[in-house]
């Protein structure tokens, strides 16, 4: 299902996304560039700062801060020294990094922007492979002996990328000052970070889950979270003993930490090509830090060995930095990324259409409906069923249609349409009373929502997502209901727009 979205949002390049893996993961696109390599960098600094560890069982387990926590909240000032310790490492070991700046808005949003004036195709950032954590790295990390080593019965193949990574965060985390990368861990989002920004729905409580009033969304959430924790490699019961089997530093990481780490993981990796046409999953230091626009002002991608970042258009002095995550809907950026981007082009509303994954429907209908989804006009789940939830747009509208036109409409479909009406109008009926189905099982209108969204403090960092996120869905399906209304049901062209 995840895998035809994002197909519909039209994915630059051609990567491969995971679709129904222990947890979806599409990670932010890359391409190959090429661009002259600058001089030589200056050295790194000796003094650092401490690793604190942020409780990842350095030493015993604790629990993740409470956001309202005043120790939990590092300030601008801890963030710009994590900054310039994080600075003097990426440029000790030969990254071109001095455009950019940490940059950190009135609402605590974290970015990065220009130091100076950048001109268009000139390099933002450059950063060496020898410092990008990506699987290979955890495969011959001591983490990498979890699934290198034999130990575990009946697990033949190791775990997805992200999975990988995210045990190599945490081991490396609980290695603290002795870990190479401790400049980089100081400046991941700890757990109340992502607590008091909202984060990606894969951290958030059923209560707020069910704040999102989205059957689809909040299955797929925790149908993931209940993956990962339950894997035979990577679970935190596997761990326990598997942790201090193989001597690794710590404690064996908690449900909590891997929860945490998946998502940082999962929040923050490129995807990008290597010379061999092979895709890989980059922990890019600095790179990772950009903020979500698409179109974006950069271009980006690996050029031999390093990861670059090019000015897309001329780029004042002090302008925030943009890397596209990708076109993607709002539901993957809420449930991957943690945040909801208003009137975006790329989203789409999502329909329950349950009378379209009705096993006891008629042979006729089934057919038709197998038919249909064979096209590509119908999104199927994992084991290969045709969804309940379907995007709203074209290709569900002559779906519908193509049922209408086989006299196969579900039974309680038919009921909707004006009696001796045409295949078109009955489909068109069809089609708004999924549409009116969808919006009437939401507990508030769009304008309730919106409204409530005006309370600039008295909501919840989750609260406030998950009203944006179903404002914009009833704003999206209003508008679809709307242009049926108004022009009927048939496409113009086959094509979903973005």
């Amino acid at each position: 299902w995840a895998s035809a979205l994002l197909a519909i949002a039209a994915v630059p390049h051609g990567l491969p996304f995971c679709v129904h893996a222990p947890l979806v993961s599409a990670p932010r696109t890359a391409v190959r560039l090429l661009a002259k390599k600058p001089g030589s960098a200056k050295r790194k600094a000796a003094g650092r700062a401490a690793v604190s560890g942020k409780g990842f069982g350095a030493v015993a387990p604790e629990p993740a801060p409470a956001p309202e926590s005043a120790s939990a909240q590092r300030t601008l000032a801890d963030r710009r020294t994590e900054w310039s310790d994080l600075n003097e490492w990426v440029s000790a070991s030969g990254a071109s990094c001095d455009a950019v700046e940490l940059y950190v808005d009135g609402d605590g949003l974290r970015g990065i922007r220009t130091t100076r004036r950048v001109p268009r195709g000139a390099e933002l950032l450059r950063i060496p492979r020898a410092i990008i954590l990506d699987e290979g790295v955890a495969d011959a990390s001591s983490v990498g002996r979890i699934w290198t080593e034999p130990g575990v019965a009946g697990v033949a193949t190791p775990p997805p990328p992200y999975a990988r990574l995210a045990l190599l965060l945490l081991h490396e985390m609980r290695r603290g000052d002795a870990s190479p990368y401790a400049a980089y861990l100081r400046l991941l989002p700890s757990p109340a970070d992502f607590s008091r920004e909202g984060g990606p729905t894969v951290l958030w409580e059923k209560e707020e889950l069910q704040l999102l009033e989205c059957v689809k969304l909040i299955d797929d959430t925790l149908a993931r979270r209940a993956r990962v924790e339950a894997s035979p490699l990577i679970g935190a019961r596997a761990l326990a003993s598997r942790w201090g089997e193989l001597g690794l530093a710590g404690l064996a990481p908690t449900e909590d930490e891997l929860r945490w780490a998946v998502a940082a993981v999962t929040s923050r990796a490129y995807g990008a090509q290597q010379e061999d046409g092979t895709s890989v999953s980059l922990l890019i230091p600095m790179v990772d830090m950009a903020n979500h626009a698409h179109p974006p002002n950069t271009a980006k991608g690996l050029d031999g060995s390093d990861f670059v970042v090019l000015a897309a258009q001329d780029l004042p002095s002090a302008a925030q930095v943009f890397l596209s995550y990708g076109p993607l809907p709002n539901q993957l950026l809420l449930s991957q990324f943690g945040f909801v981007v208003p009137t975006s082009p790329t989203d789409f509303g999502i329909v329950r259409c349950d009378a379209l994954a009705d096993p006891a429907a008629p042979a006729a209908t089934l057919a038709a409906i197998e038919a249909a989804a064979a096209k590509g006009l119908l999104m199927r789940e994992a084991g290969g069923a045709v969804s309940a939830w379907q995007p709203a747009g074209p290709q569900l509208r002559q779906a519908v249609l193509s049922l209408a036109e086989a006299s196969a409409l579900p039974t309680g479909l038919t009921a909707v349409a004006v009696a001796d009406s045409s295949a078109e109008d009955a489909a068109a009926a069809a089609y708004s009373a999924f549409l009116k189905a969808t919006l009437g099982a939401y507990s508030t209108s769009v304008g309730d929502d919106q409204l409530a969204l005006k309370n600039k403090t008295g909501l919840e960092p989750r609260a406030r997502l998950a009203l944006m996120w179903r404002a914009e869905q009833k704003a999206l399906l209003n508008r679809e209901l709307a242009a049926v209304a108004a022009a009927g049901l048939r496409p113009k062209s086959s094509s979903i727009p973005p």
